[in-house]
């Protein structure tokens, strides 16, 4: 019997991320990156499993990459209601994740997962963490 993965890493654009905050992410984690996010993950030497957007700001050389490599790519209409971000959330929360974190996070992208998740709530569970990066857990019940 395999055991099902329930933590998401979500690398999104923004700030690049930390590399020391690498040290707390575990072998099993499933890595989502959400457009530009893939230029950060690679760059963390990370191996996204899963690649979303609408490609709009992601660099050439990464999408490239991604086009050449073996992970889960989804790709997005430009003109649509949500963000990267929103839609690689929604993506985590529907696949059963329960603990997702959150790489390349700015203050104002804070203010809106915050925001989405109270709004959408798609994630049934009793309880929900999400790690922003740099930041305590927050949960969300």
């Amino acid at each position: 019997m395999t055991e099902k993965i329930s933590h998401a890493l979500i690398v999104i654009g923004g700030d690049r991320p930390d590399p020391r905050a690498l040290q707390h992410i575990s072998q099993k984690t499933v890595v989502i990156c959400a457009d530009s996010g893939l230029d950060h993950a690679l760059s963390l030497g990370l191996t996204p499993d899963i690649f979303l957007g609408d490609m709009d700001s992601v660099s050439s050389a990464a999408l490239h990459t991604s086009q050449q490599a073996t992970w889960k790519v989804i790709t997005y209409d430009p003109l649509k209601d949500q963000t990267d971000t929103e839609l690689a959330l929604q993506y985590a929360c529907t696949h059963g994740f329960t603990e997702i974190t959150c790489y390349g996070v700015l203050a104002i992208a804070s203010i809106m997962f915050l925001a989405f998740w109270q709004h959408s709530r798609i994630n049934h569970s009793d309880q929900f963490t999400i790690l922003l990066h740099g930041s305590a857990p927050i949960e969300l019940k």
